[in-house]
């Protein structure tokens, strides 16, 4: 879901990859019927790439939303999801807003999922996010 009660920039899930942190994606919070978690994603990084990390950073301006924990999985096709990771945690509440990284073991993908499974405070709703991004290698050849 999007929230549209949050400012121009903010609040779509385009913000989650727009390079700038001081914009954000937000589930809504203003309906009388709020989608409950899980919560969940998708980038489509436009071709499959070899990828061995990714990382988030917390909306900046708000520390008591968020999520807790989360899943990363990937897919070559957006049908088939290949689970990378599982139960990690988030801090929502690190201040300053910092980069969070993950490793993962290197994998090929062309489409990423991340799922928000709790949220930071018990009995919210709603999550919110202000960047993605996802990191990757180039095999290496030995001489």
């Amino acid at each position: 879901s999007t929230e549209s009660n949050e400012g121009a920039a903010n609040g779509k899930a385009s913000s989650l990859i727009d390079g700038d942190i001081g914009t954000y994606s937000h589930s809504t919070w203003s309906s009388s019927n709020n989608p409950v978690y899980p919560h969940w994603f998708i980038v489509d990084l436009g071709k499959v790439e070899n990828f061995a990390q990714f990382g988030m950073i917390r909306r900046h301006n708000n520390s008591r939303g968020g999520f807790k924990t989360f899943n990363i999985e990937t897919s070559l096709d957006k049908t088939n999801w290949k689970t990378v990771g599982k139960d990690l945690d988030f801090n929502s509440a690190v201040t300053p807003a910092a980069w969070q990284d993950y490793n993962v073991s290197m994998v090929k993908a062309r489409y990423v999922r991340i799922t928000m499974t709790a949220p930071m405070r018990a009995g919210t709703t709603s999550t919110h996010l202000a960047e993605f991004r996802a990191a990757g290698y180039a095999p290496i050849a030995l001489k």
